[in-house]
Order: C-alpha cells, then sequence, then structure tokens
C-alpha cells in the first residue's frame, strides 16, 4: 500500500472559487437537511416533559453521581485488563438501570419513548438518504469513461481549481485535516468528530441534546466553457487508495440513548456565473445506535482495486461561451444524537481525481 499522504507545500485548504452561489446552496441544503431532525429532537424533548420532571432528574444526577463513583473505584481493583472493565461497566449500567426504575415512575415509559424516538429518526435518516442519491448521478468500477468524439475535453492532474469545505455544527466537535493537492488530484477526508452528553443530568435541557449534522467535502477539478449551447455531461474518475473508519458509542449512565452515521459521497459540482449544481451518490452509509451499551464499531473499507467512474449530465441548457469551474471529489456527512452518552467517528479516506471529461451533448 502506498504511504498515507501528508500536507506539504503543494496540500490546499479553503477554495480557489470565486463568488457566494456554491457556498450560499450548500448551506440552503445543509439546513434543509437538519431541519427534520430538529423537530424530532424538539418534539421527542416535550414528550421527555410529560414523562420526567425536574425533581426526577435531580434523582437520577444522585444515583448516577454514586454509581460512577462506585464504578471508577471497582475499576481499580480489576488491575489493567480492558475485557474486565467493559464487563465492569455493563453490570453497573445494570444496576444503574434498576435503581432509576424503581426511583423515578416514568422511566419505564420514557425507554418506550426513546425507542419510538429512535424508529422515526430512522425513518427520516432513509428519507434523506434518497435525496441525498441524485438520480442524475451514476456510479461505475473501471474506466468506463466516453470515447474522444465530438466536443469531449479529457481534464487530468495539474488541476487549476480546488475546494475544501467543511460545514461545522454547535452541537458537537470536528478535528477535521482535510485537504486537497491539485498538483497530483488528491484529496483527502481526515475528520475527528465527537458529541458528548456527560454532564449532571438535571443542569440539561431536560437532560437531552439536539442533534448535529457535520459536512465535509474536498474536491479539485478545471475552469471549463461550453463551445456551444446544450447540456453538459460530465465523468470524473476517482481512485481510492486508502479507507479507515469507525462509530464509538459511550454510555455515561442516565437516560441514555444515541445514534451515530456517517455516509460517505462522490460528488461532481458545477459553479457557473448563474446556475449551481451539485450531484452526489452515496457510495457507503452506515450507522449504529445504542441505548446505554458501549460500542465500537469499524467501518466496511471502500474497494481501492479499480477507479470508481462518476457520471452526470445536467437537465439545465447552458449558452455557448458560458464560463464555469467544474469540481469532482468526496464528501462526508456526520449526523449524530446522544442524550447521556458520547459519540465518536473518525474517518481518513484518500482520493484520487484521475480525469474529468467534459462534453456538450
Amino acid at each position: 500500500m502506498k504511504a498515507l499522504p501528508k500536507p506539504d507545500k503543494r496540500s490546499k485548504i479553503g477554495t480557489s472559487l470565486r463568488g457566494k452561489l456554491l457556498s450560499a446552496h450548500r448551506s440552503i441544503n445543509y439546513v434543509t437537511h437538519y431541519l427534520g431532525y430538529e423537530r424530532q429532537s424538539r418534539a421527542f424533548r416535550q414528550e421527555f416533559r410529560k414523562l420526567i420532571s425536574k425533581t426526577d432528574l435531580r434523582v437520577a444526577a444522585e444515583i448516577i453521581a454514586r454509581a460512577t463513583q462506585e464504578w471508577k473505584r471497582s475499576n481499580l481493583k480489576l488491575g489493567g485488563e480492558a475485557a474486565k472493565w467493559h464487563a465492569n461497566k455493563s453490570r453497573f449500567r445494570k444496576l444503574v438501570a434498576r435503581e432509576l426504575e424503581r426511583a423515578i415512575s416514568g422511566y419505564p415509559k420514557w425507554q418506550q419513548l426513546a425507542q419510538s424516538h429512535r424508529r422515526e429518526h430512522q425513518k427520516l435518516s432513509k428519507a434523506n438518504l434518497a435525496v441525498l442519491n441524485d438520480k442524475n448521478v451514476h456510479v461505475d468500477f473501471g474506466d468506463v469513461l466516453p470515447p474522444d468524439i465530438g466536443t469531449v475535453m479529457h481534464f487530468t492532474p495539474p488541476f487549476s481549481v480546488h475546494d475544501v469545505h467543511n460545514i461545522p455544527h454547535p452541537n458537537a466537535v470536528a478535528e477535521d485535516a482535510s485537504f486537497a493537492v491539485p498538483a497530483n488530484g488528491h484529496v483527502i477526508n481526515n475528520i475527528a468528530y465527537k458529541q458528548e452528553d456527560d454532564g449532571p443530568i438535571f443542569t440539561d435541557i431536560w437532560g437531552i441534546d439536539w442533534p448535529a449534522l457535520y459536512r465535509s467535502s474536498a474536491a479539485c477539478g478545471t475552469n471549463y466553457t461550453t463551445p456551444v449551447m446544450g447540456r453538459i455531461k460530465i465523468d470524473a474518475r476517482i481512485q481510492n487508495f486508502h479507507s479507515r473508519a469507525s462509530i464509538e458509542l459511550e454510555d455515561c449512565f442516565g437516560f441514555s440513548q444515541s445514534e451515530a452515521e456517517l455516509r460517505v459521497m462522490l460528488f461532481i459540482a458545477i459553479d457557473s456565473p448563474n446556475a449551481v449544481i451539485e450531484a452526489t451518490r452515496v457510495i457507503l452509509s452506515d450507522g449504529y445506535n445504542s441505548f446505554g451499551s458501549d460500542e465500537i464499531y469499524s467501518v466496511p473499507a471502500l474497494d481501492s482495486s479499480v477507479p470508481y467512474v462518476v457520471s452526470t449530465t445536467t437537465n439545465e441548457v447552458f449558452p455557448a461561451n458560458t464560463g464555469m469551474r467544474i469540481l469532482a471529489g468526496a464528501k462526508v456527512q456526520i449526523l449524530s444524537e446522544v442524550d447521556d452518552m458520547k459519540a465518536y467517528v473518525k474517518i481518513l479516506h484518500w482520493w484520487q481525481v484521475q480525469q474529468i471529461d467534459v462534453q456538450v451533448v
């Protein structure tokens, strides 16, 4: 395997694009995608208030603080064996759940409500997955590129355009070391993401955190001018060299529930003076949820034996001599929601945009 890339003087972050149309397009798309999760969480909070009072939360906080201290002390007696620590935490998790059920009358109904909320959340995620899979985008393997006929133009590294972009969320923290190397077409998605809810639950707003949505993308591309009027057909050959990703959910005891979801997309974007098009295809979607158990999950690796070929044709007709920027790359979306738990997602994907073919049809 090739050595993993490190940023050097050729590496680029930020964007070489001019104008604000693409940024505005992404922001509107992001907000639209997130609002459904926010509405679900707000409805869940309202139902939670009917079941669990602030007095209940204070009682729960006392139970959890006492159990947490006992758990930490007991770990010291077990020595350094991680397997024993894991089993010990599972035992204390069950003890905490039994105490909460005895002390708080609404706890069993909360468990039913939490499971219902997770099911509704997953339904919305399934619907949003369909939205992210643009019907105009096709992905294949191998060198399935258009023949050199007509108005087709081939673009290979070095590329003249780069775009490294992320949209953070205040409910989560992400260390994003993604970058692009237009000199050779390399794009790297390198993200360490976390959302934590481990404070005293009676100081939370009813013990519930909001969902968080994080997006990051890296791409290379080229300037292009339409030679004639027509729709634009784009084929991008993108090779994966390395893929590693993991999802971790960690319990903090309490009204514990969490979910973390990772989606990896290949995309083609057109940034022109009067139209912005961003066409995506999800090539990996994975996630995990928990109701109090610690989970560490390795996401399956992507195929790196042959290039992915991403193809799309615009519905829009562009006049002759329209100048535009055409990009191809990889995008990562992370969604999480935690209550008295922690969620961590790590991803390192290394790609190369090897060729972009553009023609007017």
